[in-house]
């Protein structure tokens, strides 16, 4: 059963940053998705408010998904590029979708 975190990043993005997600249940072999959109900052409202997302002018992308863990990082989770075309900054909401803590097979060449 696929698992998803909503992780909105408190600070503006612009152009390309590398950004990491720690998470117990992501191991190296894991399958992860993210998705990425702008949302709209509230910063003096009341821990749990909803905050809006939305589709802007900016394009948002996301790069280089590459989960992580034992025996390469002694820490589970996933790092990934946001990718932001738009002359300002703009914050970012990721979603980030655990599909499979590991894969079935893995085939070379």
């Amino acid at each position: 059963m696929p698992k998803t975190i909503r992780k909105f990043w408190p600070d503006a993005f612009s152009e390309v940053t590398a950004v990491n997600f720690n998470w117990d249940e992501i191991n190296t072999d894991s399958v992860v998705l993210v998705t990425a959109s702008e949302y709209v900052p509230q910063p003096n409202a009341p821990r749990g408010t909803p905050l809006k997302r939305f589709v802007g002018d900016a394009t948002i992308r996301i790069d280089d998904i590459a989960p992580h863990g034992p025996p390469f990082d002694n820490n589970r989770g996933v790092t990934f590029v946001i990718v932001v075309d738009f002359p300002n900054p703009v914050f970012v909401v990721t979603d980030i979708t655990l599909l499979d803590a590991t894969v079935v097979d893995t085939q070379e060449g």
